[in-house]
Protein backbone atom coordinates (compact mmCIF):
# COMPACT_ATOMS: atom_id res chain seq x y z
CA UNK A 1 0.00 0.00 0.00
CA UNK A 2 1.04 3.41 -1.38
CA UNK A 3 1.27 6.15 1.38
CA UNK A 4 -1.11 8.61 -0.43
CA UNK A 5 -3.36 5.49 0.02
CA UNK A 6 -2.78 5.05 3.97
CA UNK A 7 -2.85 8.95 4.35
CA UNK A 8 -6.19 9.00 2.46
CA UNK A 9 -7.70 5.95 4.35
CA UNK A 10 -6.56 6.26 7.69
CA UNK A 11 -8.52 9.09 8.55
CA UNK A 12 -11.78 7.33 7.37
CA UNK A 13 -11.25 4.28 9.79
CA UNK A 14 -10.79 6.51 12.76
CA UNK A 15 -13.20 9.07 12.20
CA UNK A 16 -15.88 5.43 11.43
CA UNK A 17 -14.40 4.13 14.71
CA UNK A 18 -14.56 7.29 16.82
CA UNK A 19 -18.19 7.04 16.06
CA UNK A 20 -18.60 3.82 17.00
CA UNK A 21 -17.03 4.38 19.92
CA UNK A 22 -18.03 7.72 20.94
CA UNK A 23 -22.39 6.04 20.37
CA UNK A 24 -21.18 3.30 22.40
CA UNK A 25 -20.01 6.03 24.81
CA UNK A 26 -22.96 7.97 25.05
CA UNK A 27 -25.41 5.36 24.84
CA UNK A 28 -24.16 2.73 27.48
CA UNK A 29 -21.57 4.49 29.73
CA UNK A 30 -22.18 7.39 32.02
CA UNK A 31 -21.90 10.84 30.64
CA UNK A 32 -18.70 10.88 33.25
CA UNK A 33 -17.36 7.69 31.77
CA UNK A 34 -17.92 8.84 28.04
CA UNK A 35 -16.37 12.10 28.66
CA UNK A 36 -13.21 10.72 30.46
CA UNK A 37 -12.81 8.32 27.34
CA UNK A 38 -12.80 11.62 25.21
CA UNK A 39 -10.33 13.01 27.42
CA UNK A 40 -8.28 10.71 27.03
CA UNK A 41 -8.29 11.07 23.62
CA UNK A 42 -7.45 14.75 23.80
CA UNK A 43 -4.62 13.75 26.15
CA UNK A 44 -3.01 11.73 23.28
CA UNK A 45 -3.67 14.81 20.75
CA UNK A 46 -1.80 17.00 23.56
CA UNK A 47 1.04 14.73 24.04
CA UNK A 48 1.91 14.94 19.90
CA UNK A 49 1.16 18.43 19.92
CA UNK A 50 4.03 18.61 22.19
CA UNK A 51 6.27 16.19 20.55
CA UNK A 52 6.06 17.97 17.28
CA UNK A 53 7.13 21.46 19.35
CA UNK A 54 9.89 19.88 21.01
CA UNK A 55 11.43 19.09 17.12
CA UNK A 56 14.55 21.42 16.49
CA UNK A 57 15.58 22.71 13.10
CA UNK A 58 17.18 20.14 10.68
CA UNK A 59 15.14 17.43 11.97
CA UNK A 60 11.38 18.03 10.27
CA UNK A 61 12.10 14.02 9.10
CA UNK A 62 11.31 13.37 12.66
CA UNK A 63 7.93 15.39 12.56
CA UNK A 64 6.34 13.29 10.16
CA UNK A 65 4.65 10.83 12.18
CA UNK A 66 3.51 12.96 15.25
CA UNK A 67 1.93 15.23 11.97
CA UNK A 68 -0.39 12.21 10.50
CA UNK A 69 -1.05 10.75 13.42
CA UNK A 70 -2.53 14.03 14.78
CA UNK A 71 -4.33 14.70 12.16
CA UNK A 72 -5.32 11.87 10.60
CA UNK A 73 -5.86 9.84 14.02
CA UNK A 74 -6.67 11.56 16.42
CA UNK A 75 -8.92 14.69 15.06
CA UNK A 76 -10.92 13.00 13.20
CA UNK A 77 -11.54 10.65 16.49
CA UNK A 78 -12.51 13.20 18.86
CA UNK A 79 -14.86 14.68 15.87
CA UNK A 80 -16.54 11.80 15.63
CA UNK A 81 -16.14 10.71 18.97
CA UNK A 82 -18.12 13.82 20.06
CA UNK A 83 -20.75 13.58 17.52
CA UNK A 84 -21.02 9.54 18.39
CA UNK A 85 -21.33 10.71 22.25
CA UNK A 86 -24.16 13.18 21.51
CA UNK A 87 -25.92 11.18 19.42
CA UNK A 88 -26.08 8.09 21.55
CA UNK A 89 -26.91 10.49 24.23
CA UNK A 90 -29.63 11.84 22.46
CA UNK A 91 -31.10 8.70 21.68
CA UNK A 92 -30.98 7.05 25.45
CA UNK A 93 -33.01 10.31 26.01
CA UNK A 94 -35.60 9.46 23.80
CA UNK A 95 -35.50 5.71 24.76
CA UNK A 96 -36.43 6.93 28.66
CA UNK A 97 -38.96 8.91 27.22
Amino acid sequence: MSMATTIAIVPLIFLALGLLVGFGAGRYLAPKAGATLLGLAVLIGLVLIVRLVMIGPGDEEDAFIPFIGLNAAVFPAIFAGVMGWLGGRALLRRAAA
